[in-house]
């Protein structure tokens, strides 16, 4: 998948779905919506990477590839603390 291709494609998506006065100018909550609109599909992205990455590792082999994955994990539990999604204390 061609990353930036995506981005470029999307944020044109995102310009048209959620900027909806285009004759007049935009309020705050206009843009509240645009930017979580662009963090939650930056989770899809991010969400979408660790489950790949998981795959072609498989099981860790040693340290280092168990290290990449920790790392992976951590990233996805703090994007998703992001959003208030983890309720585990």
């Amino acid at each position: 998948m061609d990353v930036r291709g995506q981005i470029e494609k999307d944020a044109k998506e995102f310009a048209v779905e959620f900027t909806p006065r285009r004759n007049r100018p935009q309020e705050n909550f206009d843009y509240e919506i645009a930017y979580v609109a662009g963090a939650k599909q930056l989770k899809i992205y991010i969400a979408e990477f660790v489950r790949r990455v998981d795959f072609e590792i498989g099981e860790p082999k040693g340290e280092f590839e168990q290290g990449q994955k920790d790392g992976l994990f951590w990233l996805m539990d703090h994007v998703t603390d992001l959003f208030g999604e983890n309720t585990e204390e």
